[in-house]
C-alpha cells in the first residue's frame, strides 16, 4: 500500500516525534504523549511514534 502522506506532513510528523522524544528525556511525559499523538495524526503509518506510545 502506498502512503498518501505528503512530504510536508511527514516532515511535520518527524518534528513532533523529535519534540516528543525531547520531552520524554526531560520527564515531561504528558507533553511527550501529546507530541507523539500529533505525529501519528500527521502520519498514521509512523511506526516509531506508535512504538513510543506502546501501540506496537
Amino acid at each position: 500500500m502506498i502512503s498518501s502522506v505528503t512530504i510536508e506532513e511527514r516532515d511535520l510528523a518527524n518534528q513532533h516525534f523529535d519534540r516528543g522524544l525531547s520531552f520524554d528525556i526531560r520527564g515531561k511525559l504528558d507533553d511527550a504523549i501529546t507530541e507523539m499523538e500529533t505525529a501519528i495524526v500527521r502520519d498514521a503509518s509512523f511506526a516509531e511514534a506508535h512504538s513510543e506510545l506502546g501501540d506496537d
